[in-house]
């Protein structure tokens, strides 16, 4: 039995990318393809979400992604087209008045959150996942660029921590996921999520 595939359904490895506005001119984006094209997720097209997924809008995981259209004051969503065909989305998670607890996670309303990012298999390797953060990364700074941003990545996940350390994100803070029989149990996180900026340090309230 492989052991490091058994302990992945008992514990999960998460580092936290943070940033602030003042930091924005500092990332590093490849050049967008011409035929990479964006437009934000809305009841008239979530069924390209359904293509991206290769899956049908009756699947309890896009039934998931559907009911966040529920909330436009929280989520914002965007797809990113090649070549006019629908290849991966990108989901932005802005808590408003209360903090909200995403994947075991506490998402303050100071900051919003970049997640569920996805892009088809067929299409990986093409940076298009790095396209997607440089669109997602300027509606920040033009739309609510007072919050701060926090990704969280697995640390199996190479590609994504790949793409993420390209345009210039630095991790502030390591995130411990405990599950037992598939139930998140427990969670914690070394560093009390000390998230360090040049002019100080901000701290990531979380409950354990």
């Amino acid at each position: 039995m492989d052991f490091h595939k058994l302990s992945k359904l008992f514990y999960k490895k998460r580092l936290i990318f943070a940033t602030s506005a003042r930091y924005f001119n500092n990332l590093n984006f490849v050049e967008k393809k011409d035929n990479l094209s964006f437009e934000l997720i809305s009841s008239n097209n979530f069924h390209k979400i359904a293509s991206i997924y290769e899956s049908s809008e009756n699947d309890p995981k896009l039934k998931i992604l559907k009911n966040r259209l529920n909330r436009p004051d929280i989520w914002k969503g965007v797809i990113a087209n090649l070549d006019k065909k629908p290849v991966g989305c990108h989901w932005i998670l802005l808590p408003s008045k209360e903090k909200i607890l995403y994947d075991s996670f506490e998402i303050s309303n100071k900051a919003a959150l970049f997640c569920g990012v996805f892009v088809n298999p067929n299409y990986r390797g093409k940076r298009i996942y790095n396209s997607m953060q440089q669109f997602a990364y300027n509606m920040w700074i033009t739309d609510f660029p007072d919050r701060n941003i926090i990704t969280i990545v697995e640390n199996e996940n190479k590609s994504s921590l790949k793409s993420n350390f390209r345009i210039g994100l630095e991790v502030t803070g390591v995130n411990h996921l405990f599950k037992f029989f598939w139930k998140k149990i427990f969670f914690q996180s070394i560093t009390h999520l000390i998230i360090k900026f040049r002019s100080g340090m901000y701290y990531l309230r979380k409950k354990w």
